[in-house]
C-alpha cells in the first residue's frame, strides 16, 4: 500500500499524504522473487511438496524510512506520513515479523535475491518514470521523474 501510492504520486509529482502509518514496519518482497517462487512451485515434480515460503528475507522497514527513501530518489517529492500507528497497524503489529528464506534458497529453481528495499524501490520509480513518459510523451521523458 504505501510503496506504490508513494512512488506513482511522486513520480506524477502529487502530494501524497496519509494520517498514520509512519512507525508501521512491514517486510518487502521485490517481485521478480515472488515470480521465481511461484514458478518454482508451479514447475516442480507432480508428487514434489508445495509449500510457499516466504521471500523477503530482509528486516522490517517502517514505511516512514520508505517515505524518505522515495523523498531521496525522487527530488521534489511530496510525502507526509503520520508518526503514529493507525487502528489497523496496531491490531497486525504481533503478527509482524521478518520471514526467513532459507527453506526457498533449498528448492530447486529458487534463490531469492532479497534485494534491499532502497534498491527495490529505485528500480520501480524507474519502471513508473518510464511507463509515465511512455504516455506523455517525449518532452517527459527527458524531464524525468517527478517533474
Amino acid at each position: 500500500m504505501f510503496v506504490k501510492t508513494m512512488v506513482e504520486e511522486a513520480v506524477r509529482g502529487e502530494p501524497v499524504r496519509f494520517e498514520a502509518g509512519g512507525p508501521y514496519p512491514r517486510a518487502y518482497t521485490h517481485i521478480d522473487d515472488l515470480a521465481t517462487l511461484v514458478t518454482a512451485i508451479l514447475d516442480a515434480a507432480d508428487d514434489a511438496d508445495r509449500v510457499f515460503f516466504g521471500a523477503s528475507g530482509g528486516s522490517l522497514t517502517a514505511a516512514a524510512e520508505v517515505a524518505a527513501i522515495v523523498r531521496e530518489l525522487v527530488p521534489g517529492a511530496r510525502i507526509e506520513i503520520g508518526d503514529r500507528l493507525g487502528e489497523a497497524d496496531r491490531y497486525e503489529l504481533n503478527i509482524r515479523a521478518p520471514l526467513s528464506v532459507a527453506d526457498a534458497r533449498s528448492q530447486p529453481a529458487s534463490s531469492p535475491r532479497c534485494l534491499d528495499i532502497r534498491d527495490g524501490v529505485a528500480q520501480y520509480i524507474e519502471a513508473c518514470a518510464f511507463l509515465a513518459s511512455a504516455t506523455a510523451g517525449p518532452a517527459a521523458a527527458e524531464a524525468g521523474p517527478g517533474t
